[in-house]
C-alpha cells in the first residue's frame, strides 16, 4: 500500500474538513453528555478516512475546531487547546455543522 501524503501547506479540502469536524463535534457530544471517548482512536479513524493527513496535522486542525467554537463564544474539548490562525473554510464548515446540529433538536 502507498502512503499518500499531503504537502504541508497545502488547505484541507472540503471533505478533510467535513469528517474531521463531524468527528470532533461528535466527541464534543460526548464529553458534555459525561459520556467517555477516545481522542487517540478518533484520530486513527480519520486517518483511514483521510490517509494524506498526519496525527499531528488532525490534532492541529482539532485545536483550531476549538479556536472556531471559542472565539464564537462556545465550549470546546479542553483537550484540544484553541489555536487560530484557522483555514476559512474550516471557520465556515464549523458553524454549518453546529447550525445543522442545532436545528436537529
Amino acid at each position: 500500500m502507498v502512503e499518500v501524503i499531503a504537502h504541508p501547506r497545502e488547505d484541507w479540502t472540503a471533505y478533510e474538513i467535513a469528517v474531521t469536524v463531524r468527528s470532533y463535534l461528535a466527541m464534543l457530544e460526548s464529553d458534555e453528555s459525561g459520556e467517555s471517548y477516545n481522542k487517540a482512536a478518533a484520530n486513527r479513524e480519520l486517518r483511514t478516512l483521510i490517509p494524506a493527513r498526519s496525527r499531528s496535522a488532525i490534532e492541529f486542525k482539532h485545536q483550531n475546531i476549538s479556536a472556531v467554537l471559542d472565539a464564537d463564544g462556545m465550549i470546546f474539548i479542553r483537550g484540544y487547546k484553541p489555536m487560530r490562525n484557522v483555514q476559512r473554510a474550516l471557520t465556515l464548515e464549523v458553524r454549518r455543522q453546529v447550525h445543522l446540529k442545532r436545528e436537529a433538536l
